[in-house]
């Protein structure tokens, strides 16, 4: 709702690479309850390639969903060129370590890579793939498929 008390149409079709500032925000799986994804688009611009990155929270496979122990993050990161049609293929990334309100000492590494395509700014279907590496622990060689939802919807 606009200060006059009027409403505007938001515009829920991406442009033609498929990458909007209003698909930035929370998604989640409905399916898999406690679980999600906070995105930021930086859709390209002025010779810029854009960036997407997300910060993906997740469990354990092996654990149970309510004990915080198996709660895991993980960063989904990459430039936007060469997109089409909302589809992006960017890098897993976990990062451990660190204190808080100290210098950071942590260790970040690639685990795998997923492929994230938005339909406008209210669903996107992300398909991972872990690595068949130690580093990504209880994660390895596992894949799948997550169907988010935007959490507030289109608002701008």
């Amino acid at each position: 709702m606009l200060a006059d008390g009027s409403t505007s149409p938001v515009d829920a079709t991406p442009p033609a690479n498929g990458f909007a500032t209003n698909q930035s925000g929370s998604w989640y799986d409905p399916d898999t309850s406690g679980q999600g994804i906070e995105v930021s688009i930086t859709p390209p611009a002025n010779g810029s390639s854009g960036l997407l990155f997300g910060a993906w929270f997740t469990y354990d496979p092996s654990g149970a969903s309510d004990d915080p122990r198996n709660q895991n993050w993980f960063t989904l990161q990459g430039d936007l060129s060469g997109t089409v049609a909302g589809e992006a293929t960017v890098g897993i990334f976990s990062t451990l370590g660190g204190t808080l309100d100290a210098t950071p000492a942590t260790t970040t590494v690639p685990v795998g890579h997923a492929t994230i395509t938005f339909s406008g700014c209210q669903s996107a279907v992300v398909h991972y793939q872990f690595d068949d590496t130690s580093l990504a622990h209880a994660y390895r060689n596992l894949s799948g498929t997550l169907n988010f939802v935007k959490l507030g919807g289109c608002a701008e």
